[in-house]
């Protein structure tokens, strides 16, 4: 969904949750038109309520940047290397740089191969950090340049098939990592919440605007993204619903949106003065 048919899915979200739930006949209107600094995006209006609300996002824009990269630059993760025998695979950071990857690949991927190695753990030149050097393996350098890059690992494929070969001989298909090690936690979407909102450089513009609408209540919605959400995401299915509450004064109510189908919107809400619910709603995205 491009970015006003996610904004309009989320009004609706919430104007059809809350009908179900309280009985209020809310309409959702568009009110950032632009023509003023610091506006929100909706009013929710209806029955004597006028709810403003606000939508976001929560991912780590840095993260955002290099997934594009990545896309523009090896969208398969295939990287092709001159003279590279056999079919060989990489693991590699999420935080590593598609061109610094591609750069330490094309050049050192051979030598590893040259040496007869097939499957090597870059970080074991730890090893012999502290060898003189004229005593270090040949590996070294090849190794330091592949960990500096974010390159975990490199191997080569055993007895690959004809078709394998064909379609893959002399490349390298990289692995990108995207896990995350937290437990779960029934209280952590709270915390990282509450940190998102308190942090300028993150969601307290968006608390800022809610602040400034003419409104009876102040409702923020964000959208998690799958890698950021994660966390929040295993949390919350393997905990349950969080039993604290948004530590965030301006806010009546604080909606994240993670699961979006043909058919339907779901997450999980926090409501002043009825804690935190589980929500599904038809999915609409026309005002």
């Amino acid at each position: 969904m491009d970015k006003t048919a996610r904004e309009n899915v989320a009004a609706n979200a919430v104007s059809a949750w809350l009908k179900g739930q309280f009985g209020w006949d809310l309409m959702p209107s568009k009110w950032d038109d632009g023509s003023a600094n610091r506006m929100h995006d909706f009013y929710l209006e209806g029955g004597g309520h006028r709810f403003a609300l606000e939508v976001s996002t929560i991912a780590d824009g840095q993260r955002v940047g290099r997934d594009v990269r990545w896309d523009r630059r090896s969208p398969d993760q295939l990287i092709p290397v001159a003279n590279l025998e056999g079919v060989w695979l990489a693991s590699v950071s999420s935080e590593s740089e598609v061109e610094d990857v591609i750069t330490a690949i094309t050049a050192h991927v051979p030598t590893v191969a040259a040496l007869g190695m097939t499957s090597v753990d870059t970080r074991t030149w730890q090893n012999h950090w502290f060898t003189p050097p004229d005593q270090r393996p040949p590996l070294f350098a090849p190794l330091v340049e592949l960990s500096k890059a974010g390159v975990s690992d490199v191997s080569r494929i055993e007895d690959p098939s004809h078709e394998t070969l064909r379609d893959f001989g002399g490349t390298v298909q990289v692995l990108r990592g995207h896990g995350h090690t937290r437990p779960a936690d029934r209280n952590y979407p709270v915390v990282f919440v509450n940190e998102q909102l308190a942090d300028p450089a993150l969601h307290a513009g968006d608390v800022a605007k809610l602040a400034d609408a003419a409104a009876t209540a102040r409702h923020l919605w964000l959208w998690v993204e799958w890698h950021e959400g994660m966390p929040i995401m295993r949390s919350f299915d393997a905990e349950g619903l969080p039993t604290e509450d948004i530590g965030c004064a301006t806010l009546d109510g604080l909606w994240l949106g993670w699961g979006s189908s043909t058919e339907s919107v779901a997450g999980a809400c926090w409501l002043r003065g009825s804690g935190w619910q589980r929500f599904e709603t038809p999915l609409n995205h026309r005002l």
